[in-house]
């Protein structure tokens, strides 16, 4: 069916209010990549996850979901732990964290280790995490093993926690050394126990990430991001106003010159009629 002239005269600036209105959305459907040049890191993170970075906007409408009082709170506590990405499933009841920072001059890659020096690292390793206790919380470790994803060694446990007002929390981290650099990618559920859906979100982040140098973004920079989201929020309504007048006048116009064209006809008409008397 073939769109009247009418109607395709509106097609161009509902495209446009579209695109003013709904940026975000767009946004949340084509790209989920994330990008850290201060670890070196790549990585996706499934799309129906809520996602925040150590350069959340004030704009962010998911900050009171979390308990959050504004984008700086959360900044400084992501800075203060290494934390480059926090990710939450729409209901709040489970959280991904992705963790970086610099490995020590004496810890070696995991995949540039042998079998050997490889089990002995992951004893190390789970002696240290078992050494770790926690004020008002009991710890107990639940499963543990090497995974081997993408080609790359992971230490993996699992542990169980329950706090002194009878809390649970359920653990499940990954843990893998590369290009000099120590990530972490930890899975946690308060009170329910992790289920192969939340297993399948934190393998897909690891899945996806890539251990290569990142050119360093001026969207990494919290002050330039905040700075921007206030511009476009201020800018949104007068655009949408804009787009609203060129509508009406557009509308307007032709309007006019189709009464004009009328009006001619009319008279024309009535003059060809005339003349025939």
């Amino acid at each position: 069916m073939k769109l009247s002239r009418k109607k395709l005269t509106f097609i161009p600036v509902l495209v446009l209010i579209s695109a003013i209105i709904f940026p975000s959305f767009t946004a949340l459907a084509a790209d989920t990549s994330y990008k850290f040049s201060a670890i070196d890191l790549k990585l996706k993170v499934p799309e129906e996850l809520i996602c925040f970075t150590q350069t959340t906007t004030g704009n962010n409408a998911y900050l009171k979901d979390i308990g959050a009082q504004d984008a700086n709170e959360v900044q400084n506590s992501m800075k203060a732990s290494n934390i480059y990405l926090e990710a939450f499933s729409k209901d709040i009841s489970y959280e991904i964290a992705v963790v970086g920072m610099k490995a020590g001059a004496s810890l070696s890659n995991l995949d540039e280790l042998d079998e050997n020096q490889l089990s002995g690292m992951f004893l190390q390793y789970i002696d240290s995490e078992n050494a770790k206790q926690e004020d008002g919380l009991t710890e107990t470790m639940t499963g543990k093993a090497i995974d081997i994803i993408n080609d790359r060694p992971y230490f993996r446990t699992e542990v169980t926690s329950v706090s002194d007002e009878k809390q649970t929390i359920y653990t499940r981290k990954y843990y893998t050394v590369a290009r000099g650099y120590i990530y972490m990618y930890s899975l946690q559920s308060k009170d329910n126990e992790i289920t192969d859906e939340m297993i399948n979100n934190i393998r897909y982040i690891i899945n996806s990430a890539q251990y290569t140098s990142v050119k360093k973004s001026v969207f990494e920079n919290g002050v330039f991001t905040e700075t921007l989201s206030t511009i476009l929020t201020a800018a949104i309504p007068i655009a949408i106003l804009a787009a609203i007048y060129l509508l009406i006048t557009r509308v307007g116009k032709k309007g006019r010159a189709k009464l004009s064209s009328e009006e001619a006809e009319l008279r024309a008409r009535y003059k060809q009629e005339h003349n025939k008397k």
